[in-house]
This record gives structure tokens, C-alpha cells and sequence, in this order.
């Protein structure tokens, strides 16, 4: 764990994911930990501004390849951005991780924050 007492460790092809209510023309700062289990494990941090139709706007991505994944038993890295503006119509940002991994390899993410910027 970056801190406390729980993570999230996730898999090859996982993908977690959580639906926040916004506003509309609002800007958001999302930031994570994550360390691989293993030398070669990617993500795909995503925030996605939904409109009432579910219709997807991508506000923010963020993408760590495999050979750039801290790989330590200790040490987590930060990662952090601002989005776009949430467009007009927006009711909900989707906050979602996409993991690719080799073999047994996994992520341990931590401390996920989502907030206006």
C-alpha cells in the first residue's frame, strides 16, 4: 500500500472503473499511485465526461507503458492531470483504469483522488 492499510491490485486486462456526478464547464484533478508487480505492466488512466445519454467525452488520459511502470517492492509513482473543461451536457465523469500486464504480472494502485481543480 502507498498508505493505509488497502489497494486495489489488478490484473492483465482488468479494467476498474466509477461514475462521479459533475457539473458541467467545470475543470478536475485526477491523480493515483501505481506500482507494477512485475517489470512489465502498463495502464491506461482515463476520465471520461458522460453526458445524460451516456454519450463519452474524453477529459483526461493518462498512459504509463510497460517499460516506464515503477517496478518496486516499496516505491509507488505519482501520477497526476488536469482535464478539459466538462462539456456542456455533462452529468457524470467516468474515472477508469485499463491494465496490460505479461504473464502473472499485476498493478497496485492507491490514494485515487478525483477533485475540482
Amino acid at each position: 500500500m502507498h498508505s493505509g492499510s488497502l489497494a486495489a491490485n489488478l490484473n492483465n486486462g482488468a479494467v476498474l472503473y466509477q461514475d462521479i456526478a459533475v457539473n458541467a464547464g467545470c475543470y478536475h484533478r485526477f491523480s493515483f499511485f501505481a506500482r507494477g508487480e512485475g517489470s512489465q505492466v502498463g495502464v491506461t488512466a482515463k476520465v471520461i465526461y458522460l453526458n445524460a445519454q451516456d454519450q463519452p467525452t474524453q477529459g483526461l488520459l493518462i498512459q504509463v507503458r510497460q517499460q516506464d511502470m515503477v517496478a518496486s517492492n516499496r516505491v509507488f509513482a505519482y501520477y497526476q492531470g488536469i482535464t478539459i473543461a466538462a462539456p456542456a451536457g455533462t452529468v457524470k465523469a467516468r474515472i477508469e483504469f485499463d491494465v496490460s500486464a505479461d504473464g502473472g504480472q499485476s498493478m497496485d494502485l492507491d490514494d485515487v483522488s478525483f477533485s475540482l481543480a
